[in-house]
């Protein structure tokens, strides 16, 4: 790909979207004006759920929470379908929403239930999903 046929958001262009001077993963996923609510929103709703109390940094949204225990597999799944809402926000022009993020959260879950359930895997999905499907 040459530079004439990058995308117009590649990372270090100035955005559309608001008054940043440089567009980047970090600004989209963590320092976007309208992220930290939803992020503030999102981790309270995960601690409220799984009886937990995560703070998620910028380095934990970019690259995943680190401890290797079935409730975090599910914490970085969960984060990483909120970075996808936001990336599906941010091509339609629209601020991160909650409610819309809940109902794409339920949708992957059930997604991913079915295909434990076909595969005989139920006991491996409660163990990681359970707290939040309870």
């Amino acid at each position: 790909m040459n530079q004439n046929s990058r995308p117009k958001h590649a990372a270090g262009v100035k955005s559309d979207r608001c008054s940043h001077p440089r567009e980047n993963l970090l600004h989209l996923l963590y320092d976007w004006s309208c992220i930290q609510y939803f992020w503030q929103r999102v981790v309270s709703w995960w601690n409220e759920k799984s009886s937990e109390n995560v703070t998620l940094s910028a380095l934990d949204i970019l690259y995943g929470y680190k401890p290797e225990s079935n409730i975090f597999q599910a914490l970085n799944h969960y984060v990483i379908i909120a970075k996808y809402h936001i990336f599906l926000s941010w091509l339609n022009n629209a601020s991160p929403s909650f409610e819309i993020f809940c109902v794409l959260l339920n949708e992957k879950i059930l997604c991913e239930r079915t295909i434990a359930f076909k595969n005989n895997t139920l006991r491996k999905f409660r163990a990681k999903w359970g707290t939040l499907c309870a």
